[in-house]
């Protein structure tokens, strides 16, 4: 009788516990969303992240709504040719962008832009 008593505690204490090593943890699907988050790792300002991700999201916008994967090296030049001259944005920003697309794909895409 006291064998049946205890197996019923242990099955009860067991069966409210979640099975937390069971499910891996959630990745982001989205580029932007990775690349936020991998902005964040790495302990940027709020200002930064948004503007790396606004900047991610101009130049796949600028080339016909593609993935970064699908955007090759002379996209990136052109976009960043683009920015200089038609746009005349300063040299800092156009720095901060070129920074913006080297962590996206570098860092993110792991792909090599020379």
């Amino acid at each position: 009788m006291v064998a049946k008593e205890t197996f019923a505690v242990r099955l009860n204490t067991y069966s409210n516990t979640p099975n937390l090593g069971s499910r891996p943890p959630l990745q982001p699907v989205k580029v932007q969303d990775r690349l936020r988050k991998r902005v964040r790792c790495l302990q940027y300002s709020i200002g930064t992240e948004k503007a790396y991700v606004y900047c991610g999201r101009n130049c796949t916008r600028r080339h016909g709504v593609r993935h970064p994967e699908t955007i090759g090296h002379a996209e990136v030049e052109a976009f960043l040719s683009w920015l200089a001259n038609d746009t005349r944005i300063s040299t800092s920003t156009h720095r901060h962008a070129l920074f913006a697309l080297l962590l996206l794909y570098k860092g993110l895409l792991d792909t090599e832009l020379p």
